[in-house]
């Protein structure tokens, strides 16, 4: 009896020789001792690739999305839409976390918590035209002007924020900061 581990799970297994080659028998399975080693050596070299392409998603879910996929007899093309979708969406939330994390925000706040009823002098129609990010297509600048304590800060942030979720490049700097740099 052999102890084995394939595609994480723990496989108690009988081997059997049979003429020059082994066989094993897995999960209710029989797999020649070949087949193993070619399975192992895939999952081996597959995971280095992963890990070579910057495949982080689809390493850590793999194993159990094929197993899962197996199971429900998934076809192989909505197995590889489903992990290559995944991939390109964790990567896209990497980004976009990298992005706000680089553009130097000094509170983290959407514009879902912005409280418009607190300021009501606010155009909230003009706030959510703003997020469309049509403005950065027709070259125009925001520029949020008020005495403190209006929301300038949560507004200017929230809009960079979504800015950074649209993947264009994002800073925050406040005018007596500007003003000093560029004395």
């Amino acid at each position: 009896i052999i102890q084995g581990v394939l595609a994480g799970q723990e496989a108690q297994s009988e081997v059997t020789k049979v003429g020059t080659s082994f066989e094993v028998v897995l999960v209710g399975q029989r797999v020649s001792k070949r087949e193993l080693d070619s399975h192992l050596d895939f999952a081996e070299k597959g995971s280095e690739n992963l890990e070579r392409l910057k495949m982080k998603n689809t390493l850590e879910i793999l194993d159990n999305y094929l197993e899962q996929a197996l199971k429900d007899k998934v076809n192989v093309v909505e197995i590889l839409d489903h992990i290559f979708s995944e991939e390109a969406k964790s990567k896209n939330r990497r980004a976009v976390e990298k992005q706000i994390q680089m553009s130097g925000f000094p509170i983290k706040k959407g514009i879902a918590e912005f409280d418009f009823a607190f300021q009501p002098s606010i155009d909230k129609q003009q706030i959510d035209e703003l997020c469309t990010m049509r403005f950065l297509e027709s070259a125009e600048n925001v520029v949020f002007l008020g005495p403190p304590g209006v929301g300038k800060t949560h507004l200017a942030t929230a809009l960079g924020m979504e800015a950074a979720k649209h993947r264009f490049s994002t800073y925050y700097i406040n005018c007596h900061t500007l003003i000093e740099q560029l004395k």
